[in-house]
């Protein structure tokens, strides 16, 4: 059917009715008189002329049948330029494959790129074009994987609690793996069945926070825990999962890997853990912000000896070793934009952003509706802690950045911002609006000097109502609700953890 498609988009006779013509077989006119008729053929024509004739039509037929063959040829590899190079020996599937199952082999993963998969940091592949709705990279990736065969679906899930950049790094190298990803949220009950507590965030908290991840593509709410066969072989044939991804950690319930039916598939597949950040070392942090340490508010007049000396931030437990390859990964998915542009209407938000959670991402989500370009400010630990007390903030600013860098609402961070806004600050980031959520944490630690007073004061300044009114007290106060099963989980969580650790990398148990 293709060859006769290309022969007949060849128009033979059109293309060569002047050769026919001039053999004879088109509009006669001869130009002698006819010879006797029995020295003629058919038509009045000699036979000699009938002779000749046919030895020219051969000819003909010959030579246009080689312009036929080579035209074909050249259609075919004109499609064959329209697949990518690694995807040619699939030219056949394009017209015979049928829809994925359990049964068939996964696609070939893409050649491995060690700088993307290093749990580290590292490029990501894609570019980022721009898009108010933080969905950049994700619309970008999806037209890319358009011209190949089928794009390679990548599954991850997990319980994500205490959503952290460990998490939205892990999903970075998942998404690396292939084209999409499409990650699955643990329901609160399943996970109480096989772990015998329940997560700090609810299902909804957990989801949204996953959801608002510029690494994902999809998402999946309520999966259960552990993978079973049936569970899978769904996966695979309604969502078109082709490889399923955990981190390089084991995963055990009741003596068994959670992830077996997935090896003996031959779809799973391994990342390294983002070292030194996990949701148990959090709950320790968290657990220690619940003791008291420095509460009152530090006037800025106040003499060096009212400050204290060594403050003990929460954020000083991170045992993260932040490089800035892994801050690259990061910031690469950004949209590009230019900062020369004072045509932007920049849209400017800042704070501590601790414990990067749902009531935070709502507010971000509507702050970046309200202008072409959304720049976020996260305030330096001493500044935190200076206004705020306590044992604030949780996370070191480092990793509180990842976190900021990884919602698909930002479009740029501003590193060690500044507690109060100027209007030079305002003048040189070209800021049209400055943002605040009605609901924010640590709201009773506010320093008494508003540091929004000169954007009000222009007439920029915007209050907006918060649609979630989760708050890093309201965390906090969920796990002093179960202080002794917390302490008692999180100390034998965190002797795992150490003990995998030292394991892995080959060191010596205390």
């Amino acid at each position: 059917s293709f060859v006769c498609e290309c022969l007949s988009e060849c128009d033979l006779p059109s293309l060569f009715q002047e050769d026919l013509e001039t053999m004879g077989l088109g509009q006669a006119k001869p130009s002698v008189p006819s010879p006797p008729e029995s020295q003629s053929g058919p038509r009045g024509q000699p036979y000699s002329c009938w002779i000749f004739g046919g030895f020219g039509i051969l000819r003909w037929a010959t030579g246009r049948l080689r312009v036929a063959l080579l035209y074909i040829s050249t259609k075919l590899r004109s499609v064959a330029d329209i697949l990518p190079n690694d995807d040619e020996d699939r030219f056949l599937q394009l017209h015979t494959s049928s829809s994925s199952s359990s049964s068939s082999p996964p696609p070939p993963l893409p050649p491995a790129n060690n700088s993307s998969s290093s749990s580290n940091g590292g490029n990501n592949k894609g570019s980022t074009d721009s898009n108010n709705n933080g969905n950049n990279n994700n619309t970008n990736n999806i037209s890319n994987a358009k011209n190949k065969a089928k794009p390679v679906k990548i599954f991850i899930d997990g319980v994500f609690d205490l959503t952290h950049f460990g998490h939205m790094n892990a999903f970075r190298q998942a998404r690396a793996k292939g084209d999409l990803l499409v990650v699955g949220v643990n329901s609160d009950d399943s996970v109480f069945q096989c772990k015998g507590s329940r997560p700090v965030l609810t299902d909804t908290e957990r989801y949204e926070a996953v959801k608002a991840c510029r690494f994902v593509d999809e998402v999946l709410p309520a999966t259960p825990y552990v993978m079973t066969p049936d569970y899978i072989e769904m996966l695979v044939n309604e969502y078109g999962i082709d490889y399923f991804v955990h981190g390089d950690d084991p995963c055990i319930v009741d003596g068994k890997d959670v992830y077996e039916a997935a090896r003996k598939a031959g779809r799973f597949v391994t990342i390294p853990r983002t070292e030194g950040i996990s949701t148990t070392d959090i709950v320790g942090r968290l657990l220690l912000c619940s003791k008291e340490h420095h509460k009152d508010i530090i006037p800025e007049d106040a003499s060096p000896p009212l400050r204290p000396p060594t403050p003990k931030f929460a954020s000083k437990q991170s045992q993260y070793l932040v490089t800035s390859q892994l801050i690259k990964a990061f910031t690469i998915e950004l949209p590009k934009c230019d900062a020369d542009d004072r045509e932007a209407k920049v849209v400017y938000v800042d704070g501590a952003w601790d414990m990067f959670h749902a009531g935070h991402i709502a507010l971000l989500k509507r702050a970046s509706a309200l202008g072409t370009r959304l720049v976020v400010g996260v305030h330096s630990d001493e500044e935190v802690n200076r206004n705020r007390g306590r044992n604030y903030p949780i996370m070191a600013m480092h990793e509180r950045v990842l976190s900021v860098l990884g919602c698909r609402y930002v479009d740029d961070v501003l590193l060690n911002a500044p507690w109060v806004i100027t209007e030079e600050m305002i003048a040189t980031l070209n800021v049209s609006k400055v943002v605040r959520g009605v609901v924010r944490d640590c709201e009773e630690a506010i320093h008494p000097c508003d540091p929004h007073r000169v954007p009000k004061a222009l007439g920029i300044h915007v209050d907006l109502d918060s649609e979630n009114s989760l708050t890093l007290q309201a965390i906090s106060a969920r796990l002093i609700e179960r202080r002794a099963e917390v302490e008692k989980r999180h100390a034998e969580k965190s002797a795992k953890e150490t003990s995998w650790y030292r394991e892995k990398h080959g060191l010596q148990t205390s």
